[in-house]
């Protein structure tokens, strides 16, 4: 059996895979340019790592992250607090 992928904000049911398209159609580079062109990872903030990390590796379907490997990504993102820019 195959670890779970997360592949979605469950708060905003946004999609990675719509993150990646933004990125080419919308230009969007950035967490708080997605937040503001997709209202992706607005609600709790557990997916702003995820987002980040789709940014960061094109891909649309992320392991659950370890808590320091999740804590170094949001860092990256450069979101304020829980997800709201």
């Amino acid at each position: 059996m195959s670890a779970p992928n997360v592949v979605r904000c469950v708060c905003c049911d946004v999609r990675f895979s719509t993150v990646l398209d933004a990125l080419d159609e919308l230009r969007s580079t950035t967490v708080a340019e997605l937040q503001r062109d997709l209202e992706i990872a607005t609600g709790c903030g557990l997916c702003v790592p995820y987002v980040q990390r789709t940014i960061e590796t094109g891909e649309s379907a992320h392991p659950i992250l370890p808590l320091a490997e999740a804590e170094a990504l949001a860092a990256r993102s450069g979101v304020e607090g829980q997800g709201r820019a």
